[in-house]
C-alpha cells in the first residue's frame, strides 16, 4: 500500500528526501512588470481618500441630505451625510447635528406606526 502524499510530506526529513512531485519550488520570479507595479504602489501617499472638497460640494451634500430625508429615504440621507463628513472633516459636529435630525425623523415614524399597529389591533378585536 502507497502512503497518501500529505503523509509521505511528513515523514520526510529533508525536501530532498521527499518525491520530485512533492519539492518545493523556487517561488515565481520578480518581473519587470511586477516590480514597476510594486514601485507604483509605494509612491501612492497614504493617505489618498481625504479629497479637497469645494464648500459647494459640501453645501451639495447636505442639501440632497436634506431633501432625500423629506421624502423619507433615510439610508439614501445618511450616505450623503457621511459624505459631507468625509468631505470636510472640520465640520463634524454640524454633520452631526444633521444626523440627529434624520434619526429623530425616523423613530418618530417608528413611533407613528407603533401607535398605528395598536389602534389596527383594538379595532380588529371590536369588530
Amino acid at each position: 500500500m502507497k502512503p497518501l502524499p500529505c503523509l509521505f510530506a511528513l515523514r520526510a526529513r529533508r525536501i530532498s528526501d521527499a518525491p520530485r512531485s512533492h519539492r518545493v519550488t523556487r517561488s515565481h520570479p520578480v518581473t519587470t512588470t511586477s516590480a514597476f507595479l510594486q514601485f507604483l504602489f509605494f509612491l501612492l501617499p497614504a493617505r489618498t481618500y481625504a479629497q479637497d472638497c469645494p464648500p459647494a460640494r459640501y453645501d451639495a451634500l447636505l442639501r440632497e441630505a436634506r431633501q432625500a430625508a423629506e421624502k423619507g429615504q433615510y439610508d439614501l440621507a445618511i450616505n450623503k451625510l457621511q459624505s459631507a463628513k468625509t468631505c470636510r472633516p472640520e465640520k463634524e459636529a454640524e454633520v452631526t447635528e444633521e444626523m440627529l435630525k434624520v434619526f429623530e425623523q425616523v423613530n418618530g415614524e417608528r413611533q407613528l406606526a407603533i401607535k398605528n399597529e395598536k389602534e389596527a389591533k383594538k379595532q380588529t378585536k371590536i369588530a
